[in-house]
C-alpha cells in the first residue's frame, strides 16, 4: 500500500462527486489495480484510466 496524502490533503476527487449512470446488470466490472491508504486511514482502490 501507499500513502498518497499528508495530513490535512484534501481526499476528494473532482470525479469522485461527478455524477454517471449507476452500475446495472450487464455492464462490465473494472477491477481495481491498486489500493492506497490515504492520511486519515482509509483505503482507496483505484485503476488504470483508459
Amino acid at each position: 500500500m501507499r500513502s498518497v496524502l499528508n495530513e490535512g490533503e484534501s481526499t476528494k476527487s473532482p470525479t469522485a462527486t461527478t455524477s454517471r449512470r449507476p452500475w446495472k446488470v450487464g455492464d462490465p466490472i473494472v477491477e481495481a489495480q491498486g489500493v492506497y491508504r490515504l492520511a486519515n486511514g482509509e483505503l482507496v482502490l483505484s485503476r488504470e484510466c483508459p
